[in-house]
């Protein structure tokens, strides 16, 4: 099978950019592929056809208009391109060799950096992200969902939000563990998710739970899919490079950084004085037997 992966990428592109255009059965398709991936590569036609609820002709003419001869053209495509083209190894090897004006200096790597960093300050909408800081000032407890890479995102805000006396919970499990961590979820609770590329069968089904419960979500990403974004109007983001390229944690680490900024502006005193506990403790039990045992010695 021949890889035409240039002719995929640009395919791929104009199903993400050219999507609101698409008529309500072709999105149907587009949404199915993107979020069902795992179960879309072993599927017939028909099979498709039958999960859908579209006609095979139509699924025909969706893969045509992506300038295919067909749906097996484009399914072969896709499996290739996600098999090969979005690996770790892939996305880094790929980072390395195709982009030809970086000299991969710590400053023009990290100026490319703040590119996206600049422009996530134009992407991030405003009033989300003062609903989202309210949102956790306000709930009962703080859900924040990272697994793989993304748990140190969500070891950082959780790490921060307990400073403020903040009651926090991370979500990191996968399969069938993943539920266990949604018992302790409640209606009066707020779940933060950081989740990029496209969804997971995980983030899939932590979303169709929380929406089945009635929680409000607050999403972190870097792609507006509406697979990925259907967890409600709460979406914070950021771009962080081209597809299929290794992309650094920045952005959303901002997006994280301004978050906790902003409930500290909104709690204001509480802040303080739970920091000054937090201080206090430790001239107690901390500082305190360091400085009386250099003494003794």
């Amino acid at each position: 099978m021949v890889i035409r992966m240039e002719e995929f990428i640009k395919s791929f592109n104009r199903l993400t950019e050219e999507y609101d255009s698409f008529s309500k059965q072709h999105k149907k398709i587009a949404d199915y592929i993107v979020a069902h991936y795992d179960e879309f590569i072993f599927s017939s036609i028909s099979d498709l056809s039958k999960a859908i609820g579209s006609s095979e002709a139509t699924i025909v003419r969706f893969a045509q208009r992506l300038d295919y001869s067909g749906f097996t053209e484009f399914k072969n495509d896709l499996v290739s391109y996600y098999s090969k083209y979005l690996t770790p190894a892939e996305r880094i090897k790929r980072s390395i060799n195709d982009d030809q004006e970086l000299s991969f200096s710590y400053k023009s790597i990290t100026e490319r950096e703040l590119k996206f960093l600049e422009e996530s300050v134009y992407s991030v909408d405003e009033r989300v992200f003062q609903k989202v800081v309210e949102l956790i000032s306000t709930c009962n407890t703080v859900h924040v969902y990272g697994n793989g890479p993304n748990r140190a995102l969500a070891d950082h805000m959780c790490f921060r939000l307990n400073r403020f006396k903040l009651k926090t919970q991370i979500i990191s499990s996968s399969g069938i563990r993943l539920f266990e961590d949604l018992l302790r979820v409640e209606k009066q609770d707020f779940v933060l998710l950081f989740s990029f590329y496209k969804p997971s069968i995980d983030f899939r089904r932590l979303t169709e739970v929380l929406g089945e419960k009635g929680i409000q979500m607050g999403l972190v990403t870097d792609t507006l899919m509406p697979p990925i974004v259907n967890v409600g109007p709460l979406i914070l983001y950021g771009r962080r490079g081209q597809l299929g390229y290794f992309n650094s944690s920045l952005v959303p680490l901002a997006i994280s950084n301004a978050l906790i900024l902003g409930v500290a502006n909104y709690l204001g005193d509480k802040v303080v004085d739970a920091l000054k506990d937090l201080e206090d403790m430790r001239k107690e039990h901390y500082y305190n037997e360091i400085l009386e045992g250099r003494r003794r010695s």
